[in-house]
């Protein structure tokens, strides 16, 4: 079963990852777009990052939600799978070597719907 980061790690404890062992959320804006926490001053502060995909949240439409994308979405709710496609390639990163045999990659994502 896959699980996303935020049903493994809550709020509080990504929290505590970012600000420390007795770190916890604070409950202060909209935690899907962004994740406020308590800092060791006792001061709400936040590093402009949203909560991890799956953080449980909830907003004045959504009484039990978790965070996808950004947003607060109905638990239980994901978004319907898409036959991919595969997107372009990048550019040549630099060879390994100057002279000789050597590597160079290029990468590409599968991540263009079909």
């Amino acid at each position: 079963m896959l699980l996303a980061p935020g049903q493994v790690y809550d709020a509080d404890e990504q929290c505590r990852f970012q600000y420390g062992a007795s770190s916890r959320q604070c409950k202060y804006g909209e935690v899907c777009r962004e994740l406020w926490c308590l800092s060791k001053s006792n001061r709400c502060v936040t590093n402009s990052i949203p909560a991890a995909e799956g953080t449980l949240c909830q907003t004045g439409s959504i009484e039990k939600g978790w965070c996808y994308q950004g947003e607060c979405v109905t638990f239980g709710t994901w978004p319907q799978s898409v036959d991919g496609g595969w997107g372009p390639w990048s550019s040549w990163g630099e060879c390994s070597r100057t002279c000789g045999g050597g590597v160079s990659s290029s990468m590409r994502h599968c991540d263009s719907p079909a």
